[in-house]
């Protein structure tokens, strides 16, 4: 039993540390390919409107082009901003989720030095013979 436990403990504490390392975050981490990303709620782009060749366009044809690109661009400009909240609610979604990822493997690290140091403890004591793999 004595056995088991100091295996077990030295194969947990060299896996756990080694995969809860909680290095530094890059400033702009590569995107995971396997991670699925949900599509935008914002609507899609329209496509570009038809600008006139201003050389040749006559008043009319200017001015129903100007009414046309300004129901355009107000359009866009709404798929901007909504764009852009979901970018800023990732981002903050990404950072909790960060945050709670570091806090979880300092609690890892922290729990699995303090069996390590308790089950070489508990091993050193006299009559106790317990071995590491």
């Amino acid at each position: 039993m004595k056995v088991l436990i100091g295996a077990g403990a030295a194969l947990f504490m060299f896996a756990a540390i080694a995969s809860a390392q909680t290095p530094t975050p890059a400033p702009e981490p590569a995107a995971n390919p396997n991670v699925q990303v949900a599509a935008s709620q914002c609507p899609t782009p329209p496509p570009n409107p038809t600008i006139p060749d201003g050389a040749v366009a006559d008043g009319a044809q200017m001015e129903v082009a100007n009414t046309v690109y300004m129901a355009w661009a107000t359009t866009m400009q709404q798929i901007t901003v909504c764009r852009r909240n979901e970018y800023e609610t990732a981002l903050a979604t990404a950072r909790v989720r960060r945050d709670e990822h570091n806090a979880i493997a300092e609690q890892l690290n922290t729990v699995t030095q303090s069996w390590t140091a308790e089950s070489t403890e508990y091993c050193a004591r006299p009559r106790m013979s317990c071995s590491t793999q």
